[in-house]
């Protein structure tokens, strides 16, 4: 066991073999740098230095360089567009509230002007009543006797047309019984020669 901890535990758990130097590269990112042989075994003390130094470039690299990239180039994108776009909005809503108010002015005179002539045809129409009324009360009692006694001629007329009628009715049926008698005798006489 003392063999095996001296060996293999140690040399990975030891904190003074992971002694380990950050430096910057050309890029200007921090890198770390592995003192010691590099035929050893890795050093868990070393792994989990290089991951939070790895995890505080993420974050640093998430926080800081994404935020001031979105401001330089995003921002700077959505405020022109804002400048432009918000006019633009404004223009067309403005022009969209014209276009209504004008609808709503045509829609109202058609049905004002719809309110008129219906009102005048109204008044016309009663009107038009009134004259009859007016000159049917302002008949006369002449026109009245006039108009009676030409219901009596009418009705003279209509007796007489009934009376004609009769006459013409009993000289057909005069007519046909003179025919018939007048086909009798034909064929008697036609029976009787043969």
């Amino acid at each position: 066991m003392q063999n095996i901890n001296s060996e293999f535990v140690m040399p990975i758990m030891n904190p003074t073999l992971a002694t380990a130097t950050t430096s910057k590269n050309n890029d200007g990112d921090n890198q770390v740098k592995k003192t010691g042989d590099s035929s050893s075994l890795p050093n868990l003390v070393s792994i989990e230095r290089q991951s939070n130094f790895l995890e505080a470039q993420m974050n640093h690299h998430k926080h800081v360089t994404l935020y001031h990239s979105r401001r330089n180039n995003f921002d700077s994108i959505d405020q022109d567009c804002r400048k432009t776009v918000s006019p633009e909005l404004a223009l067309e809503m403005t022009k969209a509230d014209k276009r209504e108010v004008g609808l709503i002015r045509r829609f109202d005179a058609s049905s004002g002007e719809f309110s008129r002539l219906s009102a005048e045809m109204t008044a016309s129409r009663k009107s038009s009543l009134g004259l009859i009324e007016k000159s049917i009360d302002d008949w006369d009692v002449s026109d009245l006797t006039r108009a009676e006694y030409y219901l009596a001629e009418i009705r003279k007329l209509k007796q007489r047309v009934l009376k004609e009628r009769e006459k013409r009715i009993r000289q057909d049926e005069l007519v046909v019984e003179k025919i018939i008698q007048a086909k009798k005798t034909l064929e008697e006489d036609i029976f009787l020669a043969c």
